[in-house]
């Protein structure tokens, strides 16, 4: 609480020579009919409130078009999932990904993509790929000759990170069906333990069968291990191909 000081205890005294002709100029009169007031407008300011403080901060948000409403962090309430694009790194489109989770989490993640989206939105899906609760985020990373190439984000430790390809190791995921290569993704789950199955197969363009390599891999220890590989022919057709090219078993477009 603010206390009024004696007059003689301003440390702004006046210099001497002021001093010096203040004792032989007369003061002018105060009219006193005003002191009331003015004691009352000193005191009022004494106990006047503050400068009302700044209105909360606004909880957090995404940014963007809003894409999804699903279960991102895993307790099964839907989150919205959010997508911009902010730019271009050279010549491929660069966006900003955004999951906020039903209790106010909000994580942001860049994604680029590898080629060009010829149009495409870059949102592809939302699944649970892996055997963690939760839906993965699937994101088109670009088009090559023939091939559709995907960006993963999974949702861990409260923010979203990117998770690779089971079968390259790398962040790229891809599925392809052309004359010579045919490449996709097979998901289920048995007795509890979530596994995939990554076909890649190639071909002469004249010849009628791929041969092809199966590799199995399971979830286990945060991680997608790999297991058993088996090697395969199938005939190129809509029937023993298609059961292989593109995603299967989750909820994504084939392709």
């Amino acid at each position: 609480m603010m206390t009024a000081q004696p007059a003689s205890a301003s440390p702004h005294s006046a210099p001497p020579d002021a001093t010096a002709r203040s004792s032989t100029t007369p003061s002018p009169e105060i009219d006193m009919s005003y002191r009331p007031i003015a004691l009352a407008a000193a005191l009022a300011s004494l106990v006047a409130p503050a400068a009302a403080l700044p209105a909360e901060a606004a909880a957090p948000t995404c940014t963007g078009r809003v894409v999804a409403r699903t279960d991102v962090d895993g307790d099964a309430r839907r989150d919205t999932v959010s997508v911009t694009q902010v730019g271009f790194d050279e010549f491929q489109p660069r966006f900003r990904l955004c999951a906020r989770t039903a209790t106010g989490k909000v994580s942001n993640a860049l994604d680029t993509a590898d080629f060009p989206l010829a149009g495409f939105a870059p949102y592809y899906g939302a699944a649970g790929l892996d055997g963690v609760r939760g839906n993965e985020i699937v994101l088109r990373a670009g088009f090559g000759a023939h091939s559709q190439h995907f960006h993963v984000y999974t949702w861990r430790n409260g923010r979203l990170v990117r998770q690779n390809a089971p079968d390259t190791r790398r962040p790229d995921w891809y599925t392809d069906w052309a004359a010579s290569v045919i490449k996709g993704y097979r998901f289920h789950t048995s007795r509890g333990v979530r596994y995939v199955v990554a076909t890649y197969g190639m071909k002469d363009p004249s010849a009628p069968t791929f041969r092809v390599r199966q590799t199995t891999f399971r979830w286990s220890k945060g991680g997608w291990v790999r297991g058993t590989t088996r090697t395969v022919t199938i005939r190129d057709n809509s029937k023993t191909a298609d059961a292989v090219y593109g995603w299967h078993g989750v909820s994504l477009p084939q392709d």
